[in-house]
């Protein structure tokens, strides 16, 4: 800015100066927010140069589910519970205090009655210093297997071969469907009728 505009400005009012002494910083406040403003324009650096797929992320989670292997028996999350309380000493009564539950909702889903839901995955987390995904992945990989092998049990559908369809119910259905045969002969019976001739449906060509 030159000195004249810079004057100008001053005479209405305007201030000039650096950022530290606007702002009122110590030297050691404006060295640390120098220090955040780099780390920031590093890491957008480095988020730019990270070469990106142009798969969407969910296509990629479905291809490999699409891969995996899936068990013949669907394991309640409960029963997963149950072994890691044997494996590090812990009683459900221990686990209940420690979740501040009370000890039949702790049992119910050691039992496989009760489902475990996000605010459980959270209190089994902090209580055995495990993550939440991993309790709610439990829940849904089982309810989605049991739904599997439900699938496979069910008997297959057998599709019963279309009766014939009378004369009547043949008609109203070539109407409906447009077919170009019935249209025709719609038609030329138009074309007798016009002509003053009698006609009869089952005389028309086909």
């Amino acid at each position: 800015m030159d000195k004249t505009k810079k004057a100008r400005l001053t005479k209405k009012g305007w201030a000039f100066g650096s950022a530290e002494s606007f702002l009122g910083l110590t030297p050691e406040e404006s060295a640390y927010i120098e220090i955040k403003l780099s780390l920031a324009r590093e890491l957008k650096k480095a988020r730019l140069k990270k070469p990106s797929s142009s798969q969407p992320r969910v296509a990629k989670m479905e291809s490999a589910d699409a891969t995996r292997a899936w068990p013949d028996v669907a394991i309640p999350p409960g029963e997963v519970l149950a072994e890691e309380l044997e494996a590090r000493g812990l009683t459900q009564s221990r686990l209940a205090r420690l979740m501040h539950r009370p000890l039949q909702a702790i049992n119910e889903i050691v039992r496989g009655r009760k489902r475990i839901t996000g605010a459980t995955a959270l209190g089994l987390a902090d209580a055995l210093g495990t993550s939440a995904e991993f309790w709610i992945r439990l829940e849904a990989d089982y309810e989605l297997n049991k739904a599997r092998l439900a699938r496979r049990r069910e008997p297959r559908r057998r599709t019963r071969p279309r009766a014939p369809l009378g004369r009547a119910e043949a008609i109203r259905e070539a109407a409906l469907s447009s077919d170009p045969r019935f249209l025709k002969r719609v038609a030329a019976a138009r074309r007798e009728l016009r002509a003053g001739k009698g006609v009869r449906l089952e005389d028309l060509p086909r």
